[in-house]
C-alpha cells in the first residue's frame, strides 16, 4: 500500500546564480499518482481508440461508396461515347438515325454530372470562390468550412427533395418516355441518387478537415 511522505527541505545553496535544493525523503516512502488521474487517462485513451476505430470503419464505407460511384461513372461515360459515336456513324454511313440516343444520353449525362460533383465534394475540389476564405486566420478556417458544408448540404437536400417528389409523381402517373417507352421515374431517380451522394461526401470532407484524419494518414 503506498505511504504518504513528507518532503523535508534540508538546505539551499547558490551556485553561479542558480538555487540548488536538496531534498530528504524518509526511507520506505513511495510516490504515487492519484487513482482518479489514471482513470481519466485510461478513459480518455479508450474514447480516443473507439473514435479512431469508428472513423476507420466510416472511411471504409465511404471508400466503398466512392469505388461504386467511379465504376458507374466509367460505365456511363463509355455508354455515352458509344451511343454518340454510333449515332453519328449510322447517320452518315447507313443514313439512319438512332432516335433513342437523345433520351438516354441526356438522362445518363445528368447522372454523370451529379456523381462527378459528389466525388469532387469528397476531395474539396468543387469550384468555389476562395478569395476570402484563403485569407482567414487559421482559427477561422474550420468554422468557415463547417458553414460552407451546412449551406451545401441544405442545397443538396433541396435537390434531393425535388428529385424524390418528381420520382413519386412519375410513379403515380405511370408516364413513359416517347421513344424507349421506359418509365420516366427511372431517369428522374438519378437526381436524388446524385444529391444523396453529394450530401454524404460533403459530410465526409468536413469531418476529414476538422479532425485532420486525412493529414494524419498522409503523414503515416
Amino acid at each position: 500500500m503506498p505511504v504518504r511522505c513528507r518532503i523535508v527541505l534540508v538546505s539551499m545553496e547558490k551556485q553561479g546564480g542558480c538555487g540548488m535544493i536538496y531534498l530528504s525523503v524518509p526511507d520506505g516512502a513511495v510516490f504515487f499518482m492519484p487513482k482518479r488521474s489514471e482513470t481519466r487517462r485510461s478513459e480518455t485513451g479508450t474514447k480516443y481508440k473507439k473514435g479512431e476505430e469508428s472513423m476507420k470503419v466510416y472511411k471504409k464505407l465511404m471508400n466503398a461508396l466512392a469505388a461504386v460511384e467511379e465504376v458507374v461513372l466509367i460505365i456511363s461515360t463509355l455508354l455515352i461515347l458509344v451511343l454518340t459515336v454510333g449515332n453519328v456513324f449510322s447517320r452518315k454511313v447507313i443514313h439512319r438515325s438512332w432516335s433513342f440516343t437523345e433520351e438516354l444520353v441526356v438522362a445518363v449525362f445528368v447522372l454523370i454530372t451529379l456523381l462527378a460533383a459528389a466525388l469532387a465534394c469528397r476531395k474539396g475540389e468543387l469550384v468555389s470562390l476562395s478569395l476570402f476564405t484563403d485569407r482567414f486566420p487559421e482559427k477561422l478556417k474550420k468554422p468557415s468550412v463547417i458553414l460552407i458544408t451546412v449551406l451545401s448540404i441544405v442545397f443538396s437536400a433541396i435537390l434531393f427533395k425535388y428529385g424524390m417528389d418528381k420520382v413519386i409523381t412519375q410513379l403515380a402517373n405511370g408516364k413513359r418516355t416517347f421513344v424507349l417507352n421506359w418509365p420516366e421515374w427511372i431517369f428522374w431517380s438519378f437526381v436524388p441518387i446524385g444529391a444523396g451522394c453529394m450530401i454524404l461526401h460533403f459530410i465526409e470532407f468536413c469531418l476529414d478537415f476538422c479532425t485532420g484524419y486525412k493529414e494524419e494518414k498522409e503523414d503515416k
